[in-house]
């Protein structure tokens, strides 16, 4: 389970990179739209540990014979929620960083998921 989680996070870090050289060219060499994708980017990377951990909670869980673990899974998917959505508010709302960047650098990392499960 490790091998797949340092597969996922580098190429996260990999395609943050790219969203930040993406968004730096696109919006016309600004860094602060550079900044504002690996925002994004660490939101999504941040996901991916929350994600992580719930699974190993999870799989602890199903080993002890608990019928627990299903809710265990729902509480991981909450708290990835709203953290997803109280970073987006603080970047976004409070930090008024730029929207285009911090979604494209959110997203772009999402296909990791695609390629580290690829390679499994």
């Amino acid at each position: 389970m490790r091998g797949g989680i340092l597969r996922l996070v580098t190429v996260q870090l990999a395609l943050i990179a790219v969203a930040a050289l993406a968004m730096y060219l696109v919006r016309g060499h600004e860094w602060s739209a550079a900044g504002a994708a690996v925002f994004g980017g660490g939101i999504a990377f941040v996901n991916a540990l929350l994600l992580a951990r719930t699974a190993v909670q999870a799989a602890g869980v199903a080993t002890t014979g608990s019928r627990f673990g299903g809710a265990s899974l729902m509480a991981g998917f909450v708290e990835r929620f709203v953290f997803t959505l109280a970073a987006f508010a603080l970047g976004m709302g409070l930090w008024h960083l730029d929207p285009p960047s911090v979604i494209a650098g959110f997203a772009l990392p999402q296909f990791a998921y695609a390629v580290a499960a690829r390679h499994q």
